[in-house]
């Protein structure tokens, strides 16, 4: 009986720390619907062709699966890679749109990076208070 128990007792450790580690995850994780609306967004103020559509997918992907590969290693040497992935990005996204368009997805992006830092700051307000 004894034994029963200690196995009982484990395992409601075990999905204890799991539920937390899933609810901390899903914090951490951006809103896949956030993300698409965010795309959509770019795509349309873009007025991009679908072949520019396709080549974008493709770019956004390839990259997302780069910076996974970066959680690992030194903060400081995963900013610095991380910055070397956003340039290498910036050169593909480049090559496929026009002067305008990319004007316009620099624009977006400082935008989108403001908003961000926004946030950021009203969150560190609202941890303070």
């Amino acid at each position: 009986m004894k034994n029963v128990r200690t196995v009982l007792a484990a395992f409601a450790v075990l999905f204890a720390v799991a539920g937390t580690q899933a609810q901390e995850l899903k914090k951490a994780t951006p809103n896949r619907a956030a993300m698409k609306a965010a795309k959509e967004s770019v795509d349309a103020e873009l007025q991009l062709t679908p072949e520019q559509k396709t080549k974008m997918d493709a770019i956004r992907k390839k990259y997302v699966e780069k910076a996974r590969d970066l959680k690992s290693g030194e903060r400081e040497e995963r900013r610095k890679q991380m910055m070397a992935l956003h340039d290498e990005r910036d050169a593909e996204v480049k090559s496929i749109l026009t002067e305008e368009q990319y004007k316009k997805f620099i624009e977006f992006r400082k935008k989108r990076k403001e908003e961000i830092k926004e946030k950021m700051e009203e969150k560190r307000k609202e941890k303070v208070n």
